[in-house]
This record gives structure tokens, C-alpha cells and sequence, in this order.
């Protein structure tokens, strides 16, 4: 009877475990962050500078259209879409902590 107490308060602990590890991914960025759920458009004034100049030096001529929330594979981002004037369109993913992650394609 002991024994399978045991087995049983240790499948729970485990399984408690698992599931406060649901979403972290290696490599995530898991700093707080208060994010709205995803597709919840974000105000311009939240962009950081550093975020403007990365876009100014490695996408020239492209303005920031509009940014979201996005949650892939259980990780939060932001998703910012920039535009030339041509409206060519690209999507840039950046962490919670706005250090660029990559170029959807």
C-alpha cells in the first residue's frame, strides 16, 4: 500500500513538473514581459530605438507598418512588419525582449 502511494504521489509531482515547462523551448527568451495574446496589435510607441536603428542599418527603406504579438511553437514574440515604398513586405520576429530573432519567410 506504501509502495503504490509512493509510485502515485511521484507520477503527480512529475507530471506537476512537465507542465510548468510547457512552451519553453531551448534558446527561448523567457524574461516577463506583459504581452497580450497573440495578434493583439502593439502601439508604435512601444518600439524601442534599438529596434528602429537595427531596421534603418539592415532593412534600408523600409518603414515599420505594424507590429503583434505572435506565439510560435509556445513562445511569445513580436511580429514587425516593415514596407518600402514599392510594398515590398517583410515579417521580422523579435523576442519579448526585442532582440531580433529572424525574417519570416
Amino acid at each position: 500500500m506504501k509502495k503504490n502511494l509512493f509510485l502515485a504521489a511521484s507520477l503527480v509531482f512529475a507530471l506537476a513538473s512537465c507542465q510548468k515547462l510547457d512552451g519553453v523551448s531551448p534558446g527561448s527568451d523567457n524574461s516577463t514581459s506583459s504581452l497580450s495574446s497573440s495578434g493583439a496589435v502593439v502601439p508604435m510607441s512601444s518600439v524601442p530605438q534599438s529596434v528602429k536603428d537595427y531596421i534603418a542599418k539592415n532593412y534600408a527603406g523600409y518603414a515599420i507598418n505594424e507590429i503583434q504579438t505572435e506565439l510560435e511553437h509556445g513562445v511569445s514574440y513580436f511580429q514587425v512588419d516593415i514596407r518600402k515604398s514599392n510594398n515590398d513586405r517583410k515579417k521580422l520576429l523579435f523576442t519579448k525582449s526585442w532582440v531580433f530573432v529572424k525574417e519570416k519567410i
